[in-house]
């Protein structure tokens, strides 16, 4: 339940930002065209609409498909907005930032101030830091970097399951960056 309340809280103050978000939507897809942003949308739709559709796809030359791929057919679902889909995607991007640095070790409030700092940096370097926000960057490696660290230090696993976990995790994101 907590855990539900912190993710509204953060969702809340996502909300509050959202003029951060929309000048870094607005360069990318109203100043200068950003394709590859597109890419894992428009694979998820064809794919949704018809397996036929998807055959002609070559995969995503996305940087990390996985789990952009994922996050944004999760989404679709839900939202068919594509403003509001890449909104929703940011957010995730926002968590990750949250969620490695809470794998680092640091508190809430450093954890936050530091997503916030990346928001911040990519409304006012759009070019630049505002790509971080945008399917297909490498948003998702942050997750990944998280995920990675939270199975180091888990106790509870023995050292062949971790071997397995951080395998299967590293051999992902390895396959996600050769495309």
């Amino acid at each position: 339940m907590f855990l539900f309340l912190r993710l509204v809280a953060v969702l809340f103050i996502f909300w509050f930002l959202q003029p951060s978000f929309e000048s870094i939507y607005y360069y990318h897809f109203g100043t200068v065209t950003n394709s590859d942003a597109l890419y894992p949308y428009l694979f998820i739709r064809d794919l949704t609409n018809s397996f036929s559709l998807a055959l002609g796809w070559v995969t995503p030359p996305s940087h990390c498909f996985f789990p952009d791929l994922m996050v944004m057919y999760l989404i679709q679902i839900f939202v068919s907005d594509i403003f509001w889909i890449h909104w929703f995607y940011s957010f995730f991007c926002f968590i990750s930032i949250i969620y490695l640095m809470r794998s680092f070790g640091f508190n809430r409030i450093i954890s936050l101030i530091t997503a916030l700092t990346f928001l911040k940096l990519g409304e006012m370097f759009p070019r630049e830091w505002g790509q971080f926000f945008l399917p297909s960057f490498h948003a998702s490696e942050f997750l990944m970097l998280g995920l990675s660290l939270r199975i180091i230090k888990k106790d509870s696993f023995n050292e062949l399951t971790k071997a397995i976990l951080l395998g299967l995790l590293i051999g992902i994101s390895i396959y996600s960056e050769l495309w």
